[in-house]
């Protein structure tokens, strides 16, 4: 998307009308509960697990569902009982936390007595160590996992039956700890990777990664998986010659590793029409859906990276997914570009889609991307964005790239430059020079990462006095690789200052 003259410059999800009856329904029950505790009646347990280390906590659940009763008390003697407990991963020093603003999970530093960081388990019925898990803040919204896919995107949702919101817990070797797995996909959840950012996903379980283990207070688990019988002891052979070792294999690479271009490295840009690969650049920044794996392929014959553009932050009529976003994801029209509309990145809806795009990228061979309209809270989108919602969203992109082994870029977004540069891999700007937006771009450039440039004024195609000239000593300067190019990206126009 180009940055126009006509374009305007640089937390709750839509309303969702069954979370909403739902929070109805727990008020009216919390008034009932009060009535019939003070009146003698039978009435949960209410205490709060303030840490891992501290007893959890047992409500009275309905036998029938495993899940507790908000809509009355109920009391029977066969009842399953509910933990409350904190979900602490290990690979980070925090405490999982439910965001009531997004109906997001994040992880934060340990507060004793925060009940966004407590979550109920309720029991499934005749499944062992089964539980659907429910926020103690955000009563009535479950963990879950929008896909069946690995990397699905994993947030809070309404309550339900579904086995989609029902993990195992699947107690390690140290009776310590343990892994989340989803009953409906056989994935593990994984917590994120850095604090206070959203981006709990899912992965095939592997109790070696610490993301996926997790200290949970008082939770009973699934038994473990029995192991093969252990065969009789059978009479120690006569030792042969001891053979030469064996050499170790070759460690397989990192699976966190993916494509990291240097500040020197040069670019191409087009996103119409058949793509001119005559260029020497290192880069091709191509359209993901307007080209097939045959053209991303001849790029890599040639020796040159592939980087698939896409919008994460727009529904644009004519893409092939367009049918998938719902209605209120879709806000005000972009002005100037027909059949597009700002999205709102806090749907979950939207951030499945995106994740779907990112699998597209990843089976096309694209070894980066990049996701454009991720500044929307600069403009007027029909949301209520934020700077936080937006880098919360950001962060969310680069994380979904990063676990498929993408490459990611960080396009336009010039006021939240510093808070982002840590989580991508080199950024896409329009129009810099024009707009004396380039100075904060050093933020990447100091850390070895690209800045990829385009520019579009008359006086920069044309040398008008000399602009092109001064455009690319300045850019050079900064070790910024800037392109001059026509508006419409279609390769009409083509000048590289490198």
């Amino acid at each position: 998307m180009t940055k126009t003259p006509s374009r305007p410059s640089a937390s709750q999800r839509p309303i969702d009308h069954g979370k909403a009856l739902r929070l109805a329904q727990i008020a009216a029950m919390m008034s009932a509960v009060s009535l019939l505790t003070a009146c003698g009646g039978g009435a949960a347990d209410a205490t709060t697990a303030q840490a891992a280390s501290t007893a959890p906590t047992t409500l009275v659940a309905d036998a029938s569902t495993g899940i507790a009763s908000h809509g009355r008390v109920h009391v029977q003697a066969a009842a399953a009982t509910l933990t409350t407990s904190t979900i602490v991963p290990s690979n980070l020093a925090g405490c999982t936390t439910a965001v009531s603003s997004s109906w997001d999970l994040k992880v934060a530093a340990c507060s004793t007595g925060s009940s966004s960081q407590n979550f109920v388990f309720h029991p499934v019925a005749n499944a062992s160590g089964t539980y659907s898990i429910e926020s103690q803040s955000v009563a009535g919204a479950c963990i879950n996992p929008e896909g069946n896919s690995a990397g699905a995107f994993v947030d809070l949702n309404t309550c339900s039956a579904g086995t989609g919101q029902q993990f195992q817990v699947q107690m390690q070797s140290d009776a310590k700890h343990a892994l989340l797995r989803d009953v409906a996909s056989g994935l593990c959840l994984v917590a994120n990777s850095k604090l206070n950012t959203v981006g709990f996903t899912t992965a095939a379980c592997s109790g070696s990664a610490a993301a996926q283990v997790f200290t949970l207070a008082g939770i009973a688990g699934a038994p473990a998986p029995t192991p093969a019988p252990t065969p009789a002891p059978t009479p120690a052979p006569t030792p042969a010659p001891t053979p030469a070792p064996t050499p170790a294999p070759t460690p397989a690479p990192a699976p966190a590793s993916w494509y990291k271009p240097t500040a020197a490295t040069t670019w191409e840009w087009q996103l119409k029409g058949t793509v001119d690969t005559s260029y020497p650049a290192t880069v091709y920044d191509i359209d993901l859906f307007d080209n097939d794996v045959g053209v991303i392929s001849g790029l890599h014959s040639a020796g040159h990276k592939v980087i698939c553009y896409f919008s994460a932050g727009s529904s644009e009529d004519w893409r092939p997914d367009y049918s998938r976003f719902l209605a209120s994801d879709k806000g005000a029209a972009l002005d100037g570009w027909p059949g597009e509309n700002w999205l709102d990145t806090r749907s979950s809806n939207v951030r499945s889609i995106m994740a779907a795009r990112l699998d597209l990228a990843k089976s096309k061979g694209c070894d980066g991307v990049e996701p454009d309209n991720v500044d929307g809270y600069t403009n007027k989108p029909g949301f209520p964005l934020t700077a936080s919602t937006q880098i919360d969203y950001n962060t969310y992109l680069a994380t979904q790239a990063h676990l498929r082994g993408l490459s990611v870029a960080l396009k336009n977004d010039v006021d939240q430059l510093a808070a982002l540069e840590p989580s991508f891999d080199f950024a896409v700007n329009e129009q810099c020079n024009q707009y004396s937006e380039c100075g904060g771009y050093s933020v990447f450039t100091s850390k070895n990462k690209p800045v990829f440039n385009a520019e579009y004024a008359s006086k920069y195609q044309k040398n008008t006095s000399g602009a092109r000239d001064a455009l690319c000593k300045a850019s050079k300067a900064a070790n910024i690789r800037t392109l001059v190019l026509a508006l419409d990206l279609d390769d009409s126009l083509h000048y590289a200052c490198d």
